[in-house]
């Protein structure tokens, strides 16, 4: 029976030498898992500063788009004042070229004075030494609303090309 039992002892120390080889295995494999926390756990750090980050890309991001809004506004706005002098532009082009007009229907009332000046210098010859220098004055001053007709047409062109 010695032997039975010794049998038994022999059996039982491979039992327990099996089980603290599984013991062993299973530390090994729970230093392991361990192991794999402290990766996990990094990770989610990792992630966790990501998202930290993204959240911070997109805060910057809704200023971007804000400040890109208040630049369309002024832009708008810089629109609207352009369309506006460009308003004002056209009807000082308008009103130069009635300035033209007028000062060209001058120029043509002038210009029959001067003619009926003249014929009256040949009529009358008792104020022959009087009306040759009405003459020149009054060619002169048709001269002077020619030159300021040719000023107010460039000006009138120089307008236009502005519009």
């Amino acid at each position: 029976m010695a032997a039975k039992f010794l049998f038994l002892g022999k059996i039982l120390a491979f039992l327990v030498k099996i089980l603290a080889f599984l013991v062993k295995i299973l530390a090994f494999l729970v230093k392991i898992l361990a192991f794999l926390v402290k990766i996990l756990a990094f990770l989610v750090k990792i992630l966790a500063l990501l998202v930290k980050i993204l959240a911070f890309l997109v805060k910057i991001l809704a200023f971007l788009v804000k400040i890109l809004a208040f630049l369309v506004k002024i832009l708008a706005f810089l629109v609207k004042i352009l369309a506006f002098l460009v308003k004002i532009l056209a009807f000082l082009v308008k009103i130069l070229a009635f300035l033209v007009k007028i000062l060209a229907f001058l120029v043509k009332i002038l210009a029959f004075l001067v003619k009926i000046l003249a014929f009256l210098v040949k009529i009358l010859p008792s104020w022959s030494r009087f009306l040759p220098s009405l003459v020149k004055i009054l060619a002169f001053l048709v001269k002077i609303l020619a030159f300021l007709v040719k000023i107010l047409a460039f000006l009138g062109k120089i307008s236009a090309f502005l519009v």
